[in-house]
């Protein structure tokens, strides 16, 4: 059997942050500044590039969407997004700012901090309310 296309393979950082000002944590999402989901807020992150490790190319596309790095924790969801002319499996692992502030590089419009209750305002990529409603993920940002 021969395929025509295959699955492509995507990483994104949940990078967490306790916001003292405020008491509660936070994570860091970039607004996309093309297709798909121009316009809309998601995970940092991007695809796997032939021959790289996924922490590789998770620490270069936040490299290149942030100019920042990053300490990789832990794999805290998997994401299946399929559709007629795709089909993605993304992997996200929780994550830390190891050093530099958020800029906006490539790939990016903007950057925000925001809390569980303020991302509830913004206009999501797809499959970040399923990312969001997951358990493992509640319970590792400690959103309750």
């Amino acid at each position: 059997m021969t395929w025509a296309m295959t699955p492509e393979i995507g990483v994104g950082a949940v990078i967490y942050r306790q916001d003292t000002t405020h008491g509660r944590g936070e994570i860091l999402l970039v607004q996309r500044a093309h297709s798909p989901g121009q316009g809309l807020w998601a995970l940092p992150g991007g695809h796997l590039m032939w021959g790289e490790s996924l922490t590789g190319a998770l620490q270069r596309e936040i490299t290149e969407e942030l100019h920042i790095t990053i300490h990789i924790g832990q794999l805290i969801y998997v994401a299946e997004l399929l559709g007629p002319s795709h089909h993605l499996v993304i992997l996200d692992y929780a994550a830390t700012v190891a050093r530099g502030q958020p800029t906006v590089g490539s790939d990016a419009r903007d950057y925000r901090w925001v809390s569980a209750l303020e991302i509830k305002s913004l206009s999501l990529a797809p499959g970040m309310e399923a990312f969001l409603a997951s358990p493992k993920v509640r319970s590792t940002l400690q959103w309750g």
